[in-house]
């Protein structure tokens, strides 16, 4: 969906949240195709490996 939907939907139900989400996303696509040494590195495969992270908790959302 493209923001303008979101942004047209949002201002009939008054719920703004999926256009900021929306928002949110398209920013941080943005940023990434910006910096062509981050966006050549996201092209590249990926092993998966890294540092393992603990669960989060109920206490953590």
């Amino acid at each position: 969906m493209d923001l303008r939907v979101h942004l047209e939907a949002g201002a009939d139900t008054g719920n703004l949240l999926p256009f900021s989400h929306a928002m949110a996303a398209w920013r941080s696509t943005a940023e990434v195709w910006r910096d062509p040494e981050l966006a050549a590195r996201l092209r590249t495969p990926f092993s998966g490996i890294g540092e393992v992270i603990a669960r989060p908790t109920a206490a953590h959302l």
